[in-house]
């Protein structure tokens, strides 16, 4: 599966009709997580987990840290104590 990114959004599918999402909002260096949505079609197959984990691979890469809103953004870190050194005042 191809996931794209750009200023707001990683994606899959069309840039303006997505199947599969994580909206964030760029402050600094700091990337706050404000969406996550799957196409109900595409629910059940781990695409949200696919989007977090390149998510939070760039934010690494881009030497940025993370603030979660969502609730997937949320239960993703602390399903993934790995990347907890990404979050904002961790």
């Amino acid at each position: 599966m191809e996931i794209l990114f750009n200023s707001d959004k990683f994606y899959v599918g069309d840039v303006e009709k997505p199947h599969a999402f994580i909206g964030y909002r760029q402050e600094g260096n700091i990337w706050y997580w404000e969406h996550t949505q799957v196409d109900p079609s595409l629910q059940g197959q781990g695409v949200a987990g696919q989007l977090a984990k390149r998510f939070v691979e760039e934010a690494e890469k881009s030497k940025v840290k993370i603030v979660a809103h969502c609730p997937y953004g949320i239960g993703y870190f602390k399903r993934k104590p790995q990347y907890q050194h990404l979050l904002k005042d961790h």
